[in-house]
């Protein structure tokens, strides 16, 4: 409380002498502080100061193919139809990427004959295999024909294979190339 009163009393005398008309000059405007200049030790960089981090890559993902490994398509690119033990057929599809959690995503493989669907594959993984630098590589997806009678006659025909990959985030990402699948390896 004593503060508080020292404080009003300042502050009215202060007031007091600027509103005196006495004849005296107005109270003086404080000088401004000057302006640093480039001999000012304050202009000195921090050195501590981290730089900025790089921009995080953008989300990708590449489809491709592979029984054991990712392998990249070319467009129009061959690729073996295979016959497998139980009777149905399929070609293999696979991809890489970056840019998204790798845990729990749907992956969704489709077969596209002129706009008509004709293999699918769907499935959920829990954990991508991602290397040091962030870049995850899946093969070995089964894309199975919706009925056997369609793989002979659609031997040798261009075809769309289309891959999407959906996190658990809400985060989608799809890539497509056009494939000649060849009937039939057993």
């Amino acid at each position: 409380m004593t503060r508080v009163l020292s404080s009003l009393v300042l502050l009215l005398s202060v007031g007091m002498c600027a509103c005196d008309d006495g004849g005296s000059d107005p109270m003086p405007s404080p000088e401004p502080d000057p302006q640093p200049t480039a001999d000012d030790a304050s202009l000195e960089p921090e050195a501590d100061v981290p730089p900025l981090p790089d921009a995080a890559p953008p989300a990708f993902i590449e489809i491709g193919t592979g029984a054991r490994r990712y392998a990249r398509l070319e467009a129009g690119q061959e690729v073996p139809i295979i016959q497998g033990p139980q009777g149905g057929f399929h070609v293999w599809g696979g991809f890489r990427g970056r840019g998204f959690p790798d845990d729990d995503v749907r992956i969704r493989f489709a077969l596209d004959l002129e706009g008509e669907t004709i293999a699918t594959a769907d499935y959920t993984e829990f954990a991508l295999p991602t290397d040091s630098t962030g870049l995850y590589s899946y093969a070995a997806v089964s894309v199975i024909y919706l009925e056997n009678e369609r793989v002979e006659p659609s031997s040798g025909s261009r075809m769309t294979l289309r891959a999407t990959v959906e996190s658990s985030d809400g985060q989608s990402l799809s890539d497509e190339i056009d494939v000649t699948p060849i009937c039939c390896e057993r």
